[in-house]
């Protein structure tokens, strides 16, 4: 755990092993989604340890991190508390953030604040384009019984289904994959932590904003993505100024459980052109 503003954080690190050697010791920064944990880049892990350290983090309110009732939850607050736990843990080294869906957003917050902390981004189908919750929505969050609602519409819903619908491939998706997705659901305390996402999180970026974000950006994005449009990683690259976008054939929202292998392989082109590892 490491406690950064005021909330206490879970976060995961995990040693290079060692397969590249006379390369800059990079420290990949994962920052998982909506509705995920550090869970979700699993099967990643293990792959990225060729390249360098691995520190993957619980952002405030999801999984195991606390669940803050006074904690900001914005994607510019979480940027800020990404900064402290950079500087925390990994002192001067070079970091890479690996961000999917909400965390892209969350990333390229972190990019756009602070962008000495970054060497490069790696965007896995970043939740682009999405505007603010809608206002009536939001005011709605302070409603007494809100929570309540909020919490009783997500647990009706079946895990296992859902994950279902993140993928390409159903049949990658098992029960036991589904539960552990789940178990931070059944958490009372988390439901806090999503209104108040609902309430103070922002929309997208301006296009000035990304323009003003210099840091070179690989874009991985699901062809079969029924969650987030194509299309959005197209526009998301062409306002970047430093960013390459590539689709992955026969994948879902759920890009790094699905296509690891693939994912990987994009992340050593990028690497090795940007930062001849």
């Amino acid at each position: 755990m490491a406690e950064i503003d005021g909330v206490k954080l879970h976060t995961e690190w995990y040693d290079s092993l060692g397969a590249h050697d006379a390369a800059p010791r990079f420290v990949f920064l994962l920052v998982h989604g909506i509705f995920s944990t550090t869970f979700s880049f699993q099967a990643l892990i293990p792959k990225l340890q060729a390249y360098g350290d691995v520190l993957a983090v619980d952002l405030p309110g999801f999984g195991q991190s606390e669940k803050g009732m006074k904690y900001h939850h914005s994607y510019d607050q979480m940027g800020r508390t990404l900064e402290k736990l950079i500087a925390e843990k990994t002192a001067d080294r070079p970091v890479i953030a690996v961000g999917h869906s909400m965390g892209g957003q969350v990333v390229l917050r972190l990019a756009r604040q602070q962008p000495q902390r970054l060497k490069g981004m790696i965007l896995l189908a970043p939740s682009a384009e999405l505007p603010k919750s809608p206002r009536l929505f939001r005011m709605m969050t302070r409603f007494p019984f809100f929570t309540l609602w909020l919490r009783n519409y997500v647990q009706k819903k079946d895990p296992y289904t859902v994950l279902k619908t993140v993928v390409h491939d159903e049949s990658l998706v098992t029960k036991a994959q589904a539960e552990i997705y789940a178990e931070p659901l059944k958490d009372r305390r988390f439901y806090h932590s999503l209104k108040r996402l609902i309430r103070e999180r922002e929309g997208d970026l301006s296009e000035r904003e990304y323009k003003a974000i210099k840091i070179p950006a690989l874009i991985l994005w699901g062809e079969n993505d029924r969650v987030l449009p194509v299309q959005s990683g197209e526009r998301l690259a062409a306002a970047l100024p430093d960013a390459v976008f590539y689709t992955l054939k026969s994948t879902g929202h759920l890009i790094s459980e699905e296509s690891p292998e693939t994912v990987v392989t994009y992340i050593d082109a990028f690497l090795n052109e940007r930062f001849n590892v």
